[in-house]
């Protein structure tokens, strides 16, 4: 060693010289020149990252270079990868390497998606690492010891090496073992250990317990042990490094750093120095413990080294002298701090490629190729001991110790010949190895004759690059799949998984025995096994499947190709071109790798070169799908013309044509096809994005083509119908016939095995699906089932008439019965799914239909009788009038308790008012209760037992503990039903209303409010709304006898048993104005309501609180304002979400609303001033809101609560009151005046301003109560109380003297009250049923889980939070939020758990909430007491209009 040592110090020495030299005459620092700048995708060109971290040129050339790579490539400033090969994506201007690295600003580390590729020097040579072969481990491990971190099979076979293994082991596509031998449990296949590696997917990291091993090359050596050494707290040795380690290890890290000897120590230590014994040697045997790296080595022990020499002489460090530094550091590069010696600082610097090293202060490690810009210092200033090792000295402050690293920092190009080499292989990457249609065998699958290839190897970088299909698989369906994407070859994989491709066999043909999963679909059939492919020729020829780019094309945001056709991870060239295609188009781009585009011409912004388009598609790996802002243009082939259009025809709930296979993306040509594929006639589209098919059309009538008037989602040139009404056109084929081979039995072992659909069958859908299963026979069962078979009839035949269920999808068609099977042929065989039995020109008038089927269905387009009527008997009251004071029981004199909190004589008359009732009863201040007749309790003995001050207005009495003060609400209607109807699980009326305490009242209203015809009550707690009813037939009346729950007065159906009822609701289309975006600060300014919404329920809303515009958002959710757009218009089919409470509206979407004009006259709001206002003494006495407040609702709540006046102040608070202007009028009030928040575009007063305004009701509106003084004060602030039961209630009285009182009197009394809980009953009305939830929470909060959870609990813990809402789940859950129902609402069934600290109650169920809210304010939106004065004048006024 010691000439080689020699050597590198004359190095070192002249390299000091040269060093200094350069600094004073300025020399430039070391260059390096680089292969050139590469493009770089997510799939990356060098496979392996190495590090991210500040870095340099040299630093990962010799990291990759240690890895016995070939190649090194800098990115991005910090990161560093390697590989053996490069340029599969093409090589760019230097200009897309801009990025300075991190470590030395002097060089450049790449780009973005841009590397800087050097040459290591490895040679090819070097590259051939094969492996021993695969051999089993089990937990024993063969190769005992696990090298923890990121592995490839380059760095564990370096990691094994480092600690003195003889073999490396892979396994499992993560883990490094390592050993001294191997094989102990035997030899594999090879196959076993096909795993790619997680850190570079272009090599195999062995498999599950098996190994993949490798010989590392080292030879061990004999080494002395120079003994056992004592160790003290100044340590022997000064340089140390702690971890995982052996011998070996610790030799080469004390060899690297300069060092003669080692010491090992602890298990776990590892000591460098240039002497040692200082403390004397130790008895042998205390140096006893293990290696942890290597358990048949000893390391030391306790303050014990086991010493060793490292193989070299100790590095003599030569400074070259003492230095000047300041804040802008002479040597740029911090490298290192702390334990800084010099040893440490020489490798860290070296480590990065430069040529000087500086140790400063005895702690800070400096790296540079240049230095003495700030000149020399006295060499005796630098005099500070190295942290590290106080043997040696650190500079001092601002003082550099510069020393030579003894580095070569330099580096040649490459010859270009390994990147011609990878260029070749990124097109060859493109094409695959076996393409051939005549190896393999013939065989018959489905009817079909194709070709079998048999059993093909896979990895993770795909031998048929793309993923077609993950689900239930069949080999017909697979092969249909690809044939669809126009591949010649398919495969199926570990029984889900289906492949396509146009060449195979890259990885090699495996043994048949590897294919050994089942398909899914059908057990007769095999699908493929881990990692192995089932191969077939799809019959697709090579002219059909290849697809040749136009050529590399320029795209701008205002699109060439207008219509996005589809995106990210789906995109393939294939997907792309057969998507546009479907769409009509003439021409498809691929962009991005992710994004496809389509149209009818092209080129607007000119050709690019084709190195712009590189970017692998993220669907299929070996194909190109455009660049940034670059489109791989292809020609689609498709047949872009259209049929005659039909005309425009009307369009109802009950649908013209009868079934709907898709909405969203549709075009006019998609929806023929889609129809024609499942054997309709006739193809509709409707609404932008809705295809239905269907035999015949028109029954609702033509329409004026106007009405046919939105643009189709996906094709910009063509009109898809509009809101409720459909352009039709003719499929291109005839229809299907249908020809039933009869009714049979089926078992729980299924007759026909396979169950391909559920829920909205027909024979037309089931037919395909089995079809595309490659299935011969179908069968329908119990209206809504779909079975596949090849063979029936294992349990005997029926009578024909058995099978008589309508199919759920199309009630023209049967299917089947309970356990019948009606069964038909698919047709399988034919050369596609439209090639299928078709009627004849004499067949086309006889089409299947159940006789008058259609007739039994009754829907409200045609049903004009509302089910509820004026009652003309004589003792109805027909204005509101007080009737009296009654007693009351626990069975209870009116029955349906609506409002619980502060109330007042109007609030209340309003809210049975709202509900149909004819009378209201106020209890115990703070009750509401309605019913249609009153005093089966009689009369009290006393007015007095009903002198409880109303909460809201202590001018009026509202009845007392167990006594009603009762009232007529001035209606007198009465409820006829239609009759008792049959119910099933696929529900007669689909949309649940409302569950819980329900009403025939309350279920009414609910379904007029959300835009429905018809009102179902069921099983005492159930409602349904709906547009027609009768689908299961009439019931005997008698099977409908359940009590309301909210009424035991009224019948609410029975078990899977509707009363229906006529509403009185009118079908009014509206159209959207347009789709706009929206933003924290909403554009539509006040929420209203969340959960169950439709289009109607929200128009409603805005329209009560006066209103413009009405905007639905995410299915879900209702804003209301008098102006929109300031965020600017959105995409149309953003706003496509479904609404939560009607399928066949849209209701907006995520931050997107749909707005439309509610019809409603803006309220310009007419100030009658603003005055003064004192806290101790109101102006208007009556708190109703303070939080999102603005003028429309707060004129909405008093006028609800009976206040002839309200005003607004502090731009947040809303009061009210039947007088005004006390403490007198502001004339100059512009200053100081707040905007509401609640409405930016509005203003509330100021602090202590209030601006009043008025009503619009009038004095003749105000009620006081008949023995209180008009100078009593009306009550002040609004508190709600939801829970616990009424025990007690009392008041007290004080007096004061306040002057200038508008009413003239100088006393005024206040009423406080002691008011405790109110009664259970009381939640019922808070609930608004059964929700479904998610793993992305419905209500986001989790407030407690709980043993002792009750409904009151959980409404209170969301209460005091300040949420809206309160949900209850699995028993004892509490979630609370803002808002609810994005998945929309669940059977009651479904919310059955018993809250676990009260068994009466009931806490949701599994991912289902029981709902409830927590304030008045949610209440009067969601549960719809909120009346306007229109809708009040009217039901008091007359009987509703009929049609």
């Amino acid at each position: 060693m010691r000439p080689i040592v020699s050597g590198l110090l004359a190095v070192a020495c002249l390299l000091g010289l040269i060093g200094q030299a350069a600094a004073e005459t300025g020399a430039s620092p070391p260059t390096y020149t680089s292969i050139g700048c590469y493009r770089d995708t997510g799939e990356h060109d060098l496979p392996f990252l190495m590090e991210i971290k500040p870095t340099t040129v040299y630093r990962c050339r010799d990291k990759c270079r240690q890895l016995r790579y070939r190649y090194s490539a800098n990115q991005y400033s910090d990161q560093c990868w390697c590989g053996n090969k490069y340029g599969r994506y093409g090589k760019n201007a230097d200009s897309e390497c801009p990025m300075k690295c991190n470590a030395n600003k002097e060089q450049l580390c790449g780009g973005v998606w841009h590397q800087h590729i050097y040459a290591t020097g490895v040679g090819e040579a070097a590259l051939s690492i094969k492996p021993l072969g695969c051999f089993v481990d089990k937990p024993d491990h063969d190769l005992p010891f696990l090298s923890a971190g990121k592995i490839d099979v380059n760095s564990c076979i370096k990691r094994c090496t480092d600690y003195g293994y003889k073999y490396a082991g892979l396994q499992v596509g993560a883990q490094c073992w390592c050993g001294i031998s191997h094989g102990r449990y035997g030899k594999a296949s090879d196959s076993e250990c096909s795993t790619p590696c997680a850190a570079n997917k272009l090599q195999l990291c062995g498999g599950v317990w098996h190994n993949l091993i490798y010989e590392t090359g080292f030879t061990p050596s004999e080494r002395e042990n120079l003994g056992c050494y004592i160790d003290k707290g100044i340590h022997d040795m000064l340089e140390f490094k702690a971890g995982t380690i052996s011998i070996e290890y610790c030799r080469r890290y004390c060899y690297n750093l300069g060092y003669k000897y080692l010491g090992v120590q602890y298990a776990s230590q590892c000591f460098c120095g240039n002497k040692y014994g200082r403390y004397g040697k130790g008895a042998a045997h205390t140096c006893s413990m293990a290696c942890n790296g290597k358990k048949d080595e000893i390391c030391g022990g306790v303050w014990r080294n086991n010493v060793y020499a490292t193989g070299r002489e100790a590095e003599e460090f030569h400074s070259i002298g003492c230095y000047h530094d300041k804040a802008v550091r002479d040597l740029p590069f911090l490298s290192k701090s702390g334990a800084i010696t010099l040893n440490n600082c020489r490798l860290e610097c070296a480590s990065y490629g430069f040529l000087y090293f500086g140790v400063q202060n005895s702690n800070l490690c400096f790296c540079g190729n240049k230095y003495g810009r700030y000149g020399k210092a006295a060499d005796g200033a630098c005099n500070k001991q190295c942290i590290g090792n106080k043997e040696q000295t650190c500079g001092g402050y601002f003082l550099n110790s510069i020393y030579p690293t003894n580095v070569e920092a330099h580096m040649g190009s490459d010859s270009g010949s390994a990147a011609q080499s990878a260029s070749d292989e990124k097109e060859s990457s493109l094409i695959q190895g076996v393409k051939s249609d005549t190896i393999g065998k013939i065989v018959t699958i489905s009817q079909i004759e194709m070709r079998k290839f048999g059993c093909y190897k896979d990895r993770a970088q795909r031998d048929l690059p793309q993923l077609a299909f993950t689900g239930t698989l069949s080999v017909h369906y697979c092969r249909w799949t690809c044939r669809q994407l126009k591949y010649r070859y398919f495969g199926l994989q570990a029984i889900s998984h289906c492949f396509c491709g146009n060449g195979f066999g890259q990885y090699g043909q495996g043994d048949d025995s590897k294919c050994n999963f089942k398909c899914g679909a059908n057990k007769d059939q095999i699908c493929g096994g881990t990692w192995y492919n089932s191969l077939y020729a799809t019959g697709v020829s090579v002219e059909a499947a290849e697809m040749k780019p136009l050529g590399c094309y320029v795209d701008k945001p205002d699109r060439d190709l207008p219509v996005l056709g589809s995106h990210c991870p789906i995109i393939s060239v294939n997907k792309c071109v057969t998507s546009c295609a479907d769409l009509g188009f003439k021409y498809a781009g691929a962009q991005a790798g992710a994004w496809c585009y389509c149209g009818n011409k092209f080129g607007r912004y000119g050709k690019a070169v084709d190195s712009n388009c590189y970017v692998r598609c993220h669907a299929n790996r070996r194909q190109i799908c455009g660049g940034i802002w670059h489109q791989h243009i292809y020609e689609t082939k498709a047949d872009i013309t259209n049929p005659e259009n039909l005309g425009c025809y009307r369009d109802k709930g009950i649908h013209d044509l009868v079934e709907m296979p898709f909405s969203g993306v549709i075009s006019i040509n998609y929806c023929r096809k889609l129809c024609r594929e499942l054997g309709y006639r006739y193809a509709g589209v409707q609404y932008s994005v809705q295809c239905w098919c269907g035999n015949k059309y028109g029954r609702y009538g033509k329409a004026d083509p106007s009405k046919c008037n939105m643009k189709c989602t996906g094709h910009n040139e063509q009109i898809c119908g509009g809101v409720w009404h459909q352009n039709i056109y003719e499929s291109g084929k005839p229809a299907f016939l249908f020809k039933s081979m009869g009714c049979y039995n089926d078992k729980v072992v299924r007759d026909l095995p396979f169950l391909a659909k559920i829920g909205l069958v027909t024979l037309n859908n089931c037919r395909q699906a089995c079809w595309r299963y490659g299935f011969k026979y179908f069968g329908v069962q119990n209206s809504n089932l779909c079975y596949c078979g090849d063979t029936y009839n294992k349990y005997g035949k029926v009578d024909d008439v058995r099978c008589q269920k309508r199919c759920l999808g199309n009630k023209a068609q049967i299917c089947g019965d309970l356990w019948l099977n009606n069964i038909y042929e698919t047709g399988i065989g034919g050369s596609d799914e439209s090639d299928y039995t078709r009627e004849t020109e004499s067949e086309k008038s006889e089409e299947q239909t159940v006789p008058d089927e259609e007739s039994t269905i009754i829907d409200g387009n045609t049903d004009n009788e509302p089910s509820i009527d004026k009652d003309t008997d004589s003792g109805a009251d027909t204005t509101i009038q007080h009737k009296g004071c009654f007693v009351d029981k626990k069975d209870r004199d009116l029955p349906d308790l609506v409002f619980t909190g502060t109330v007042t004589i109007q609030l209340c008359v309003r809210l049975c008012a709202r509900r149909l009732y004819r009378y209201a009863g106020l209890q115990a201040g703070s009750q509401c209760f309605c019913g249609d007749s009153f005093g089966r309790h009689g009369h009290a003995d006393s007015e007095d037992k009903c002198h409880t001050r109303c909460r809201g207005n202590a001018q009026q009495f509202c009845g007392g503990a167990f006594f009603n003060t009762i009232n007529s609400t001035g209606l007198a209607w009465k409820f006829t039903a239609k009759g008792c109807f049959k119910d099933e699980a696929a529900r007669d009326l689909p949309i649940v209303g409302m569950s819980g305490q329900i009403s025939v009242n309350r279920c009414f209203r609910r379904c007029r409010d959300l835009g429905y015809f018809y009102a179902g009550v069921q099983n005492s707690m159930q409602c349904f709304c709906g547009n027609y009813y009768n689908q299961y037939g009439k019931a005997e009346d008698s099977e409908c006898n359940a009590k309301c729950r909210g009424n035991p007065y009224q019948t609410c159906g029975g078990a899977w048993r509707n009363n229906i009822y006529r509403t009185t609701f009118e079908e009014i289309h509206r159209t959207a104005v347009g789709c706009f975006k929206d933003k924290a600060d909403h554009d539509l300014p006040e929420f209203v309501e969340t959960g169950l919404m439709t289009v109607n329920l929200c128009l409603n809303r805005c329209s009560e609180l006066g209103y413009k515009y009405a905007g639905l958002q995410e299915g879900n959710t209702c804003y209301c304002g008098n102006s929109y757009g300031r965020y600017g218009k959105g995409d149309p089919t953003i706003c496509f979400t479904m609404c939560s409470g009607n399928s066949n509206q849209m209701c907006g979407g995520t931050h997107y609303n749909l707005v439309f004009e509610t019809g409603v006259t803006v309220n310009e709001f007419s100030s009658l001033g603003t005055f003064l206002d004192k806290t101790t003494d109101r102006d208007l006495p009556f708190l109703v809101r303070k939080v999102k407040t603005n003028l429309n609702n707060c004129r909405k709540l008093c006028r609800r609560y009976g206040f002839i006046f309200f005003g607004v102040q502090n731009g947040n608070e809303c009061r009210c009151g039947n007088s005004y202007g006390k403490h007198g009028q502001i004339q100059d009030a512009s200053s100081g005046i707040m905007n509401c928040d609640g409405d930016s575009s509005q203003q509330c007063g100021g602090s202590l301003m209030q601006t009043v305004y008025s009503t619009g009701l009038t004095k003749d509106a105000i009620i006081i109560s008949e023995g209180i003084s008009s100078t009593e004060s009306i009550t002040g602030e609004v508190t709600e109380i939801f829970l616990g039961d009424v025990t007690t209630i009392s008041s007290w009285t004080t007096t004061s003297t306040t002057t200038n009182t508008v009413i003239g009197g100088t006393t005024v009394i206040s009423y406080e009250y002691i008011w405790t809980t109110v009664g259970s009953d009381a939640i019922h009305q808070l609930a608004f049923g059964c929700f479904k939830d998610s793993a992305d929470r419905d209500l986001p909060t989790m407030a407690e889980t709980s043993d002792a959870m009750t409904v009151k609990r959980c409404v209170k813990l969301c209460q005091d939070r300040q949420f809206k809402f309160a949900g209850l789940q699995n028993g004892k859950e509490c979630w609370c939020g803002q808002q609810f129902g994005k998945y929309g609402p669940g059977l009651q069934t479904s919310c059955d758990k018993d809250c676990a600290g009260d068994a009466s109650m009931k806490c949701g169920g599994g991912w289902h909430n029981s709902v409830y809210t927590t304030s008045l304010e949610n209440l009067q939106g969601m549960s719809n007491i909120v009346v306007s004065e229109t809708t009040q004048q009217t039901l008091i006024g007359s009987a509703p209009q009929k049609k």
